[in-house]
């Protein structure tokens, strides 16, 4: 059976494309926007499939990564399968459905979208009017405004001083600066145990191996604070273990 089929609308009786991986979840009619759900099981040798009633259920907020530049949306299991596009990097992708246990898949990306990151500055510049705005004050100083709150920052702040809403790519939340904070958390921790256990290099080089991934991860545009402390405890941890192993030498 191919991989795509023609499902029948319960509200219209107009024809949608569907795909296998869809079966068991919940959809919206592009026609008419009526709540369906894909059958679980698919006779191969229909070539149409009516579609199933959707179960009234309330909706459930959930976040998913960005297909393309990991920044962490929000959206609820009535618009699965829809269109929709990231604020951050203006890509637009199917809203991924939810496994079972709450996690959802992978967004995908519309067939003629480039998977590579051409990202405006301004982390929701894609929002039109809801973007950061930048004002001239009337002493000739430039800040950016927030589109929240309207306090006003510094223009080179990343993000509001008084709400925290990120201005920057670099700043919104993403699954890539969670992996970055995981890692430079990793190296500091190990470092600190490398400086007990110095005799055994082993707790070092995993603080120096975390420490290096976090401070020149691609998405990174410097190293965080806790990933530096962490190679500098590594290597005084190596350091120190060197001193050792050449005193017990001697």
């Amino acid at each position: 059976m191919p991989e795509d089929f023609q499902l029948i609308c319960l509200g219209c009786e107009r024809t949608m494309r569907a795909e296998l991986a869809w079966c068991g979840d919940p959809i919206l009619c592009p026609h008419c926007r009526t709540p369906l759900r894909v059958p679980r099981e698919i006779d191969p040798h229909t070539e149409a499939v009516r579609a199933e009633r959707a179960a009234f259920t309330a909706r459930e907020i959930f976040y998913f990564p960005c297909p393309r530049c990991e920044n962490l949306l929000q959206a609820h299991t009535g618009m699965v399968r829809q269109r929709g596009t990231c604020p951050v990097c203006t890509a637009r992708f199917l809203i991924p459905a939810l496994r079972r246990g709450g996690q959802p898949t992978r967004g995908e990306l519309l067939a003629d979208e480039s998977p590579e990151i051409s990202a405006p500055l301004h982390a929701f510049a894609g929002s039109g009017s809801a973007a950061p705005q930048i004002v001239t004050r009337p002493d000739g100083q430039a800040v950016i405004q927030c589109p929240r709150c309207e306090a006003q920052s510094p223009i080179d702040a990343e993000v509001c001083e008084q709400c925290a809403v990120p201005f920057t790519l670099e700043s919104a939340p993403s699954t890539a600066a969670s992996r970055v904070s995981r890692r430079a958390t990793a190296s500091l921790i190990t470092g600190v145990i490398s400086v007990v256990l110095f005799p055994a290099f082993v707790p070092a080089l995993i603080a120096l191996w975390y420490g290096f991934q976090s401070a020149f991860e691609p998405t990174s545009n410097r190293a965080p604070l806790t990933a530096v402390a962490g190679i500098c405890l590594g290597a005084f941890s190596l350091l120190l273990g060197g001193v050792w192993v050449y005193w017990m030498m001697t």
